[in-house]
């Protein structure tokens, strides 16, 4: 493996040293926030706590509470519009980040002053200098421009400038020139969500483009945002002709929070590593009943908290993101930084419960996209007028599938969904293209509340 180090002292720190200096920016954290801000000020003498009772991680984990969405989102409305968290005065905020609003319990802001602008472009250089980027390269945003006041697609294009690149951001353009445009202008690297990377796939075939020989330069492909298979992986690399690479951050973040090194996300057939960023942010992955650490390889809720934000930092945030916790020494890159395995993180507000059982959509997913004729698909979970719950996934095949075989695939699969998730669903075809995705993926729908109350308006 080539090792690609962007910051050689800190990729090089010991753990032993990185603790000490998360210690060291986590105490002054608490000192400055407690004496400045409003709202950590509120909830830890609420709480009976005060800076100095922190001695070391485990007091700040047993000692300190954990806040919520719900907790920024009530600040905000009783200090509207920031809440009493930004505690920088507005002449001295530069811009502001919300989230996308999508778990439908409002969107959070954070105030952002210009050292957290410079912040946010730092926060992906050294994981695009790790997949290969350099100074030159061109490199294609293809996230939608609309994204607005997102962290992500922002802090992306700081990070481009950052790193001194030729920058494409092509998301407001059809997918078809998208393509046309890498033909003109050559990508090194590309920054995608992995169900458009296979919206891209298809239409690469349909109209006629290799990429290998017509991307010969393209080195990386940068996934976010969602869940894959090995074996997509596998079919992508060999497809582009490129390394496949994962960033996991969030608005909370403020930019992304960690990367996979250079072994990419998959390495000699296992998930690979993605390194969080600990000199920037304590991170803890704690299981969701108990609030203990996970153990290796254990799923657990990362629990935030940001080291160098300035304007709107958040102290123990429960993000509702589920991951899969890797010690640093399980990777063989020899960097020191913890991980999360790539490919795997999910949303626990993604999970459905459905006849008792809870779905996760990726598991339903890692059945459908195993097979090279689905394109694309929906999910819906209902109620019949007997009250009974159902579920119906729509499909859409790709041009090349007989109806001989979607027959075939459509018993198939209502098989293998009922042995390996444990619940009934009815797949059918789409009857007409299903609407594609170049950002955040939704792919469900649960219209069971507004069954309900049409149910029982019904049977009075």
């Amino acid at each position: 493996m080539n090792r690609r180090l962007f910051n050689p002292k800190l990729e090089q720190l010991t753990r032993e040293e990185i603790k000490q200096l998360q210690w060291k920016k986590l105490k002054f954290l608490l000192e400055h926030q407690y004496a400045r801000n409003p709202f950590y000020r509120n909830l830890f003498d609420r709480h009976k706590i005060k800076p100095d009772d922190i001695h070391h991680f485990d007091d700040f984990r047993n000692k300190v509470p954990r806040i919520s969405k719900q907790d920024l989102v009530a600040d905000q409305q009783a200090n509207p519009p920031f809440g009493s968290r930004t505690w920088m005065k507005k002449e001295q905020l530069i811009g502001l980040y919300m989230t996308s609003g999508t778990s439908g319990l409002g969107q959070e802001v954070y105030g952002r002053s210009r050292a957290d602008q410079e912040y946010a472009g730092q926060t992906w250089a050294m994981g695009l200098h790790w997949s290969g980027v350099n100074r030159g390269d061109t490199c294609y945003n293809t996230w939608p421009g609309s994204a607005g006041q997102l962290a992500g697609p922002d802090s992306l294009t700081q990070s481009y400038v950052h790193l001194g690149v030729l920058s494409m951001h092509v998301g407001t353009q059809r997918s078809e020139d998208k393509l046309k445009m890498m033909l003109r202008f050559k990508p090194n690297q590309i920054t995608i969500v992995p169900a458009y990377l296979t919206r891209l796939s298809v239409l690469c075939t349909e109209m006629g483009i290799d990429p290998r020989k017509e991307f010969p330069e393209l080195k990386s492909i940068m996934l976010a945002t969602e869940c894959y298979s090995p074996a997509w992986v596998e079919k992508m690399e060999a497809f582009w002709g490129a390394k496949l690479f994962e960033m996991y951050g969030s608005t909370q973040q403020g930019g992304g929070l960690g990367f996979t090194c250079e072994h990419g996300v998959l390495h000699n057939g296992t998930r690979g590593h993605i390194h969080i960023f600990e000199h920037m942010s304590y991170v803890e992955v704690l299981n969701r009943e108990t609030g203990e650490p996970v153990k290796p390889g254990e799923e657990g809720e990362i629990v935030l908290t940001n080291l160098d934000r300035e304007a709107a930092p958040l102290i123990r945030f429960s993000t509702d993101d589920k991951v899969v916790f890797l010690p640093h020494h399980t990777c063989s890159c020899g960097r020191a930084f913890d991980a999360f395995e790539a490919g795997s993180i999910a949303r626990y507000d993604d999970m459905i419960k459905i006849k008792a059982v809870n779905v996760w959509p990726a598991a339903i997913e890692s059945i459908l996209f195993h097979y090279d004729e689905v394109e694309e698909y929906r999910g819906k979970v209902y109620m019949e007028e007997n009250g009974t719950e159902e579920v119906l996934i729509t499909l859409e095949f790709k041009s090349f599938v007989s109806e001989n075989r979607k027959r075939e695939m459509l018993c198939l699969l209502e098989d293998q969904i009922r042995h390996k998730v444990g619940v009934r669903m009815k797949v059918t075809e789409a009857k007409e293209s299903l609407p594609r995705f170049e950002f955040k993926v939704r792919r469900w729908t649960d219209e069971r509340s507004k069954d309900r109350d049409r149910i029982f308006y019904t049977a009075k």
